[in-house]
């Protein structure tokens, strides 16, 4: 199960009870009851969220070096996950290091959308298999 409040437009999560064969749901929008992905309902309890696993962080762009999985630049920031937290490097200043702990794929699209202002282009077909 998600919570709500986890979740935003463009996450991309794992149902339980799948529909049409579907590898993975996008949110297409969110209330307080449940969202909505190809403008078919599913309710929160019907939600799993996606793990990290290298696949997938390969799939969201990340490269590996040494334990430290970086997407490269977004817009002037640079993207470090770590398994103590985010990196952020802005062009202008100094690191910034977050101690956010993410263990799955929606948290890091959200994530990078809070600190970026960007979205994780993601290639859904290696991300699930």
């Amino acid at each position: 199960m998600i919570n709500s409040n986890e979740l935003r437009i463009g996450n991309i999560i794992d149902a339980i009870k799948k529909r049409h064969n579907e590898k993975y749901i996008i949110v297409e929008s969110v209330n307080s009851e449940c969202i909505n992905s190809d403008w078919r309902p599913y309710n929160f309890i019907q939600l799993t969220p996606i793990p990290l696993t290298p696949e997938v962080l390969l799939a969201a762009g990340f490269q590996n070096f040494d334990n430290t999985w970086i997407v490269g630049r977004i817009s002037e920031w640079e993207v470090h996950l770590m398994k103590y937290g985010f990196v952020i490097t802005h062009e202008t200043c100094d690191p910034r290091i977050w101690n956010i702990p993410i263990n799955t794929l929606h948290g890091v699209q959200n994530a990078i959308f809070a600190l970026t202002g960007t979205e994780l282009e993601i290639d859904l077909t290696k991300a699930i298999k």
